[in-house]
């Protein structure tokens, strides 16, 4: 899905959960402060609508503005459009167009590695090696052992589906154990986003705070006269 109707998507569905969420907010503040006359009561009423809106669409528009630079610099896709990329180690991507349901393993610039992988099934990430299943296109599943953190791989084994358990044991590996390449890439993906998503989440907060804050003031000002 290009990245304009990825925008659009969730505009859309941030738009209507923004309207539900004001209703849900805005109707106690109203039963509460309908019979009181105070300045600035409007003002609190519009607030309390429009916070669930202004928490949302700040933090789309902030997680627009840090994706691209954390995508740059764990070189993991931003998921917005229809590409999607998250690195297997330092020299191997995991990729798919569209969905990562269909993902394949390239490695775009070397000349001593395999150019790529075709039919992801498993990956089983460990502390100094990657394991990846994946069928070749016949009966026989085969599984990878890309070394890390930048080594190419190695063939461990390539067997029909009735010994490749067995092969899985003799490596220590378990299948229900092993991701499927989208887990593998949303997975990448927070670890990506784990320090920059909490900045996100403070920074939206704080701008909440500041806005009630200046309102309060506002009020009462306009009620001391």
């Amino acid at each position: 899905m290009p990245i304009i109707f990825s925008v659009i998507l969730y505009t859309i569905l941030g738009g209507i959960i923004s309207a539900v969420l004001g209703v849900v907010i805005f109707l106690p503040v109203f039963l509460i402060v309908r019979k009181k006359q105070f300045a600035g009561k409007r003002s609190l009423l519009l607030l309390s609508a429009l916070t669930p809106g202004i928490f949302i669409f700040s933090e789309m528009i902030l997680w627009f503005f840090f994706a691209p630079i954390v995508s740059a610099i764990y070189d993991v896709d931003w998921g917005a459009g229809d590409y999607w990329q998250a690195p297997l180690n330092d020299t191997y991507n995991v990729s798919a167009v569209d969905s990562p349901h269909a993902a394949t393993i390239s490695v775009p610039f070397s000349a001593h590695c395999s150019s790529s992988y075709d039919r992801v099934y498993r990956i089983w990430p460990q502390d100094e090696a990657i394991y990846v299943s994946g069928d070749n296109r016949s009966d026989e599943q085969t599984l990878y052992l890309f070394h890390q953190p930048d080594g190419c791989d190695t063939l461990a084994c390539t067997a029909d589906s009735v010994l490749f358990e067995a092969a899985l044991q003799e490596q220590g590996l378990l299948r229900d154990q092993g991701l499927s390449a989208e887990d593998y890439f949303y997975r990448t993906q927070r670890e990506a986003h784990k320090i920059e998503g909490p900045i996100r989440h403070v920074l939206v907060l704080l701008l909440l705070l500041a806005l009630w804050a200046c309102l309060i003031s506002f009020i009462r000002r306009q009620n001391r006269h």
